[in-house]
């Protein structure tokens, strides 16, 4: 049975929470990466999005796999970032508590940009970050 939460959970004590997702447009053979950094207090560390363009695939088949391979590169290349850290945890989402990276990774595809901010999402991830704050302090008020 499946545990659904409709919203972002903020990491506890010094932690940071990465969340990421991918959109594709298999027409345009494009992607993009969205990627959101958050502490305990719900603040963004920083964002990102990465377009990756000419993916090929000729069938369904290979384009299922050629998204597997990507998104294994982004998993393998966290992985690589968390040996300097003294712990690193993976866990899988549903896009219903991931929805500021879900945002920010079809946005990102649609208007075909590569981003990377400090401290702040771009204009279109701000109100749904906004809203995980709120509801974070709900919950722990």
């Amino acid at each position: 049975s499946r545990l659904l939460t409709d919203r972002w959970i903020a990491p506890t004590g010094s932690t940071d929470k990465i969340n990421f997702d991918a959109a594709f447009n298999r027409q345009r053979k494009e992607s993009c990466l969205g990627l959101v950094v958050q502490n305990e207090k719900v603040e963004v560390i920083c964002s990102r999005t990465v377009m990756h363009e000419n993916i090929p695939s000729d069938s369904a088949a290979e384009t299922k796999e050629a998204d597997r391979t990507e998104i294994k590169v982004f998993i393998n290349e966290s992985k690589q970032l968390c040996s300097s850290f003294r712990s690193c945890v993976f866990q899988f989402t549903y896009r219903e508590s991931n929805k500021a990276t879900h945002i920010l990774a079809t946005e990102g595809l649609k208007r075909r940009e590569t981003t990377y901010l400090m401290n702040e999402v771009t204009s279109f991830v701000v109100k749904e970050v906004d809203a995980d704050r709120r509801w974070t302090k709900s919950v722990n008020a």
